[in-house]
């Protein structure tokens, strides 16, 4: 999934790209709202724990995941933490 991706592109744990909470809570928003929907942001930025700094970087990235057919875009089993 993104998340692996990205601390391998960056050479970090899963974990400090995104915390297994706000993986989970991202499916959620993305299933929540389609392609588009002006509240998606919105939604994405108020997820617990995800901080300004991961919203800044990533953003674009989980815009992107929207775009995806919801199996892609969900993260699996193991990358959603405990």
């Amino acid at each position: 999934g993104w998340r692996r991706a990205e601390a391998r592109r960056r050479g970090i744990a899963e974990q400090a790209v995104l915390p297994g909470h706000c993986a989970a809570d991202l499916v959620d928003a993305l299933l929540d709202h389609h392609e588009g929907d002006p509240a998606l942001p919105a939604a994405i930025a108020a997820i617990p724990g995800l901080g300004a700094r991961r919203l800044e970087r990533h953003l674009p990235a989980f815009l992107d995941l929207a775009r995806k057919e919801p199996g892609e875009a969900a993260p699996k089993a193991d990358e959603r933490g405990p």
